[in-house]
């Protein structure tokens, strides 16, 4: 624990308990370079000077250099947990009822955790502790971990307890000292209508088949919804008609949901999604369309750094041969880990039942090794897959409807 790890200038504090200002300490705080568990350790002295005439208590306190959290500027702070160790050093005087304690400050108030004893030899002190496990050392209260608190800090402190006409002196190494603040649900999205087109971008659009379409258009449908209007429609447009016989017309259309963008560098790496989302498929009543009826699902996106990344095998919002009828609570816990980048695109076989529609098969979509950095900024978004049989006149024009989209983004910070 170098002088580098430690705030300059605020590397001790030394508040006497306010029962007796008569007792007088002097505290020294110093960097030692020829030992300690993991060199360079910290070697902190309360001394007694004058004894006080009544118990008095006394804190040597080290500040963690860069470790300032601001709860308003980021996200609602979950808990915080510390370790350090520490070691009795040679110089000390023994039988002390000196303690190792964690502590934060915010505006200017300082509050400290329950105690943790001293090492004879090296020895870890450890805990995850909330808010209300702190007390302010001179007064009372708890820190403000929530999204309107300001700016804390963090440290540890060494805390002697000095009895009347005592005059006791403490001296221990303290080493490898560890801060971790995740987040209470940093970054929370509630469920969105996109009733403005400008929050979805058509970034692009695969089509196969006979009589294949040939436009596809993202717009906001005002007369439509799941619970009421409006909501996201894709629509494709086939290119014409194969008179006397069967066709068919699959599509990708790879959607962007520009209100769904994140920046996780002010509160640490995501780790995991969760999405809700009501769908729909609808078709044109002309040509008549196969018993089994169309397909439409979607699967799970990320865009960064112009490139595209699916979720492979999470297949969500399957909905065949259904006109018109919204499916609701298209409800999933989205990973991280299996997102690739999409390189290729499959073309399912039909399957009426909507299971094992081809695309975790052979087919190489994906490149294995182009994964996304989910430290980095990144847009959320959707890769949905229509197809439509049709008979006599070519395929029916499909519609794949979404609406009341939800998302919750959990973070680590």
């Amino acid at each position: 624990m170098s002088d580098t790890d430690l705030t300059a200038g605020t590397a001790y504090y030394n508040p006497v308990s306010g029962v007796n200002p008569d007792g007088d300490y002097e505290i020294t705080n110093a960097q030692e370079t020829g030992t300690g568990n993991d060199a360079p350790c910290r070697k902190i002295t309360i001394e007694t000077i004058e004894a006080p005439q009544k118990p008095d208590t006394v804190y040597a306190i080290c500040w963690k250099d860069n470790a300032t959290f601001t709860p308003t500027a980021t996200c609602e702070l979950l808990n915080v947990s510390f370790c350090v160790e520490s070691k009795r050093h040679q110089d000390s005087d023994s039988g002390l009822t000196d303690s190792v304690v964690f502590v934060v400050r915010q505006d200017g108030k300082i509050y400290e955790t329950d105690t943790f004893p001293v090492g004879v030899n090296w020895k870890r002190a450890s805990g995850t502790f909330v808010s209300a496990a702190f007390s302010s050392i001179t007064g009372t209260g708890s820190p403000n971990f929530t999204s309107t608190g300001s700016a804390i800090e963090f440290g540890f402190a060494l805390r002697l307890q000095v009895g009347e006409d005592e005059e006791p002196l403490s001296v221990v190494l303290f080493d490898n000292l560890c801060i971790t603040t995740p987040c209470k649900n940093c970054q929370t999205y509630g469920c969105e209508q996109l009733m403005d087109a400008a929050q979805a971008t058509l970034v692009s659009s695969h089509v196969r088949g006979v009589g294949a379409y040939t436009t596809t258009s993202v717009a906001i449908d005002y007369t439509d919804g799941s619970i009421d209007s409006p909501c996201l429609t894709i629509t494709n447009t086939p290119a014409g008609t194969s008179v006397g016989g069967e066709a068919h017309a699959g599509a990708w259309d790879i959607v962007s949901l520009d209100g769904f963008s994140f920046d996780p560098s002010p509160c640490g790496n995501i780790t995991e999604i969760q999405i809700c989302a009501n769908i729909k498929i609808a078709w044109d009543t002309e040509p008549a369309v196969r018993a089994s009826g169309p397909l439409g699902y979607f699967v799970p996106a990320v865009f960064q750094d112009g490139k595209t990344f699916l979720h492979p095998g999470l297949i969500l919002g399957i909905t065949v041969g259904v006109n018109d009828a919204w499916v609701v609570n298209q409800r999933r816990t989205v990973t991280l880990a299996p997102f690739r980048e999409l390189v290729s695109f499959c073309w399912p076989t039909f399957c009426a039942s909507g299971v094992n529609c081809g695309i975790t098969g052979s087919c190489p979509m994906y490149n294995t090794s182009s994964v996304p950095d989910f430290s980095q900024p990144f847009t959320y978004g959707l890769a949905i897959y229509t197809k439509c049989w049709g008979a006599g006149n070519g395929p029916a024009e499909v519609k794949f409807k979404i609406d009341d989209y939800c998302m919750n983004v959990t973070r680590d910070c």
